[in-house]
């Protein structure tokens, strides 16, 4: 009979789970009156090694200009 032991696995990948092509990014973005900030956050995520898929903006109610950027 045939035991699973997971301490006997592999912590590294094999070649073919080395392809990350199959995981998606996403970018989650909390703001609140971070207007001056927003734009470098923006910039930072697009250059990122590994695209991102999507992007979820929540504002918690900012009175600058945050929601209009977002």
């Amino acid at each position: 009979m045939a035991t699973h032991n997971p301490a006997q696995q592999s912590t590294h990948p094999s070649s073919s789970e080395s392809d990350l092509s199959h995981f998606f990014v996403t970018a989650i973005i909390v703001t609140h009156d971070g207007a001056t900030w927003l734009p470098e956050v923006i910039a930072a995520l697009s250059s990122q090694t590994r695209p991102i898929d999507r992007i979820i903006a929540v504002d918690t109610g900012s009175v600058d200009a945050s929601p209009k950027l977002l």
